[in-house]
């Protein structure tokens, strides 16, 4: 009935994915985690099977289901490339919160800080050089600290 290396064998062997040939025939696997719920990946595999199910049915002919395909490939690519870059986004700004909760408590430490203990010295400082003259320089890891 139909080829069993086909898109659509491919995606009827295996339940918690979308299988699909893109333009160059490769194998293109979206899985259940590449969506951000349920029901996206429920619509797009029924959606997926339902355009060769059409065709082999006689429902619509071969030109219509290669559009449809490709639509529904095109769509498919494009929804996981947002949903790609949304979750990069969303770990940049978690990223970022974390420094700046970071920056927080070692700000919080040192201006609650009495004495300067070897914790708060590791915290602060990045390098200590002395030179022959007796002039010392510091280097410390937070420069705006103390702006």
């Amino acid at each position: 009935m139909f080829n069993r290396k086909s898109s659509y064998a491919l995606n009827k062997k295996d339940p918690n994915a979308i299988v699909y040939m893109d333009a160059n025939e490769a194998i293109i696997r979206l899985t259940r985690e590449d969506f951000a719920r349920e029901e996206e990946f429920l619509k797009w595999k029924s959606l997926s099977d339902a355009d060769y199910e059409h065709y082999l049915m006689g429902e619509i002919d071969l030109n219509t289901y290669k559009a449809e395909k490709a639509a529904c490939n095109e769509l498919l690519l494009k929804t996981k490339n947002a949903y790609a870059a949304v979750l990069a986004q969303a770990k940049q700004k978690q990223d970022e919160q974390a420094r700046q909760d970071s920056r927080k408590e070692a700000s919080k430490a040192i201006f609650d800080a009495d004495t300067l203990t070897t914790e708060l010295a590791e915290l602060l400082i990045d390098r200590v050089l002395v030179y022959p003259d007796k002039r010392i320089e510091i280097a410390y890891k937070i420069q705006d600290i103390f702006d």
